[in-house]
C-alpha cells in the first residue's frame, strides 16, 4: 500500500512540475534549454548502455 501511495504522491509531484516548468525556471526558453538538455542525457546515457551492451557484455551484466 504505501509503495502505491508514493508512486501517487511522486506522480502528482511531477505533473504539477511539468504543468509549471516556465515558472519554475523562470523563462519559455531556459525551459526549452533544461528539457532539452535533460532529453539529450537521457539519449547518450541510453545509447551509451547499448553500446557498453554489444561491445562488453561482461561489464553491461555487472551493471
Amino acid at each position: 500500500m504505501a509503495p502505491a501511495v508514493a508512486f501517487l504522491g511522486l506522480a502528482c509531484v511531477v505533473c504539477m512540475m511539468v504543468a509549471n516548468f516556465p515558472l519554475l525556471v523562470g523563462t519559455t526558453t531556459g525551459a526549452w534549454v533544461i528539457g532539452g538538455l535533460v532529453t539529450l542525457s537521457a539519449v547518450a546515457g541510453a545509447a551509451q548502455a547499448l553500446v557498453l551492451r554489444a561491445r562488453r557484455p561482461a561489464v553491461y551484466e555487472r551493471l
